[in-house]
């Protein structure tokens, strides 16, 4: 938390430097465009047009200032605020130049809009000012003064063959075309994948038409561009060349169905993850709008083969900060999209066909009832009645969820589905179970679809041997689903050669379950689905060939999932699921093949023992753990000074009576949907 209230607090006072410098150029702008003598004119017209004339400067001057701050903040009634000020100063000014004519006023309040990072967009102002020129013998005379710039992206998507430049129609109020802009009134805004950011890139081709209509580029043109125009009254306009992006979801035939939805996330780059897993690639990125503009659609299939109409469905936006590793909160909705938001929303594999992001540009548009915790459209899920301390229960709709261990004694989580209770023990280094004394923090509850609690485990005596180590527990809940998902990592930090540090046992989670049979997948390609019974003792699932030799298999021998079960099939086969989950219980893991390698990663690295799931058969309990560090495997430990980060993203399971179980839901890490993007 203290990084993002550094974060705020840098971005205050940048907000604060850049709307000063904007307060003087505007006033600047306000007083070199309105007389700043008293206006003797030659005749009554002459006279009434300078009136009208000022006043259309004064508005002009005012929406400039309006764009400029609404661009910094993202804040609309600030800027509002601030622009209506200078507009009623203005005014105010002009009262004292036109004296001589025994000129007195009223001015209506002023109308500021603006409807950005569309094709088509705008920054509209208007007001009317009513006025008297007592000295020319002239009352109830009044001035109706509209300032707008339009801008309107005609490529894309109607592009020359070529293709390689933007086009652009810009207007002012009345339709007007504006015709005397230059290549410096433009500048592109591009997302940087090394800046994980939109940068300015000035047009280094340019041409205007004479008609309204412009022609522009910049080194490495691409059609997924912002573009600002800033006209010579100083009015900003910032259009998109999209305005909704969609992912379409082409869905593998898993058998069984998989009847779970999935969250999936999505991030400022445009790319797409579910269960810690990329499925798509950085593609159209997402704007930096406020967060009250964005909007969620899906299609889904109906039961007759045919697809839905979209339709707006509940969604979060959550704050992250440091790549995406430490959750923050909610997201405010005047927030700005960027590096530190992502968009959660729910998924049906083979049912849900289309997910759709788009944003109203307009400035009074009010955050949907979809992404606001508690409303009539999201209280499906959670509710605002579930409060998160370190004692309470958070119910997903599928699972009862107890936290009030993951404070005191040893970090753990309690887990009640259908009358049955399991539990899940956190963060074991050199045979030292974590405590956490510091509290937990309830960072993102009640949500929409998921809430989200971060732990920092730690051992106030130390873990053994294992010194200078520190660990990141986060457990995301998703709404209506029996799983949990978990993100943790662990840090070694470096330490003096002479300190010793000994690793010979690392654990991240382990699951409790008093009777049961233990299955784990022990292929050597995704697709066979070959598995092993555990039925007495321990055993080990790591990176290596259980050879004297150990030689590490190229990718390592697969253990993306694993589960505990009450009923076991009749004669269960190889390739088909070993458990019957809809008639007992069923507990245990999931994961990616990117998060196995990282379990395999830190003994790869160090090039002794082993990393990867070790599980435990026994009446009392039996237990399912993922170990970076195996003990079975590492009797004279690890010897390490350096650092080095572990991270892990996977999923724990929790059902009763179901028709899915781990066995199942690893179709979707082992076989996941391909996704195609279009904008």
């Amino acid at each position: 938390m203290a990084y993002k209230r550094s974060k705020d607090g840098q971005f205050i006072i940048l907000a604060a430097a850049l709307i000063l410098i904007i307060m003087v150029s505007v006033v600047t702008f306000l007083y070199t465009n309105i007389p700043t003598n008293q206006i003797v004119a030659q005749n009554v017209l002459g006279a009434v047009n300078s009136v009208e004339q000022a006043a259309d400067k004064v508005l002009a001057a005012s929406v400039s200032y309006y764009s400029t701050i609404l661009n910094v903040t993202g804040n609309y009634t600030y800027a509002r605020q601030q622009a209506t000020t200078l507009t009623f100063a203005g005014f105010s000014t002009l009262y004292n130049l036109y004296s001589y004519y025994g000129f007195t006023y009223s001015v209506t309040q002023p109308v500021f809009s603006a409807y950005w990072y569309s094709p088509l967009s705008y920054t509209y102002a208007r007001s009317t000012v009513y006025f008297n020129l007592t000295s020319l013998g002239f009352t109830g005379l009044n001035s109706n003064a509209t300032q707008e710039l339009l801008v309107h992206i005609v490529c894309p998507p109607n592009c020359p063959p070529k293709g390689d430049a933007a086009i652009v129609d810009v207007e002012e109020q009345g339709d007007s075309p504006i015709t005397n802009l230059q290549a410096d009134n433009f500048y592109f805004e591009v997302y940087s994948n090394n800046l994980n950011g939109w940068v300015k890139q000035y047009p280094t081709q340019f041409t205007n038409y004479g008609n309204g209509t412009y022609s522009l580029s910049y080194n490495g043109f691409q059609n997924a561009y912002i573009l600002g125009v800033v006209d010579q009254r100083g009015i900003l306009a910032l259009a998109s060349s999209y305005s909704s992006i969609t992912y379409a979801f082409n869905w593998p035939t898993y058998n069984p169905i998989i009847t779970q939805p999935f969250v999936v996330q999505v991030y400022n780059n445009g790319s797409l993850s579910m269960l810690g897993q990329p499925l798509t690639q950085q593609s159209y990125p997402i704007p930096p709008v406020p967060v009250k503009d964005i909007l969620v659609n899906e299609t889904n299939t109906t039961s007759s083969g045919g697809l839905t109409k979209p339709f707006q469905v509940p969604f979060q936006v959550e704050d992250w900060a440091s790549n995406y590793t430490v959750p923050l909160g909610l997201s405010g909705n005047e927030t700005l999209f960027s590096d530190f938001q992502m968009i959660a929303a729910l998924v049906a594999p083979s049912k849900t066909q289309s997910l759709t992001i788009y944003w109203k540009g307009l400035d009074t548009w009010n955050q949907t009832p979809y992404a606001i915790p508690g409303t009539q459209q999201s209280k499906q899920y959670f509710t605002p009645k579930q409060s998160c301390t370190s004692d309470s229960i958070v119910m997903n709709g599928a699972l009862s969820i107890n936290t009030g261990n993951l404070q005191g004694g040893q970090v753990q989580l309690s887990v009640s589905v259908g009358g049955k209770t399991f539990t899940v023990s956190f963060v074991r280094a050199d045979g030292k179970t974590s405590m956490n004394y510091g509290g937990i923090s309830c960072t993102l509850a009640p949500g929409v679809v998921r809430d989200i609690i971060q732990v920092e485990p730690e051992n106030t005596n130390g873990f053994g041997e294992a010194y200078s180590v520190y660990f990141q527990l986060v457990l995301l809940i998703p709404a209506d689903t029996n799983y949990v998902e978990v993100f943790q990592r662990v840090f070694f930090v470096n330490v003096s050669s002479n300190t010793q540090r000994n690793v010979n046992d690392l654990m991240l989670n382990s699951i409790q379950v008093n009777g049961g049979s233990i299955f784990i997948q022990s292929s050597q390609t995704t697709t066979s689905q070959r598995w092993s019974e555990v039925q007495s003792g321990t055993q080990v699932f790591d990176q290596y060939n259980q050879t004297a030799q150990k030689q590490t298999i190229a990718g390592g021998p697969y253990h993306l999932w694993g589960e505990v079960c009450s009923v076991v099939v009749n004669n269960p086969k190889q390739g088909l699921d070993p458990c019957s989950p809809s008639m007992g219980f069923v507990v245990g893991f999931i994961m990616g093949q990117l998060q196995l390698q990282s379990l395999y990663g830190f003994t790869n690295y160090v090039k002794q023992c082993g990393g990867g799931v070790l599980a435990t058969a026994s009446s009392s309990p039996s237990v399912l753990e993922i170990d970076p560090v195996l003990g079975p495997t590492c009797s004279q430990g690890i010897l390490f000074d350096g650092g080095y980060t572990i991270s892990w993203w996977g999923a724990l399971w929790f059902s009763y009576h179901s028709s899915v179980d781990p066995y199942v839901v690893s179709q979707l890490v082992e076989d996941p949907p391909s996704v195609s993007v279009e904008a």
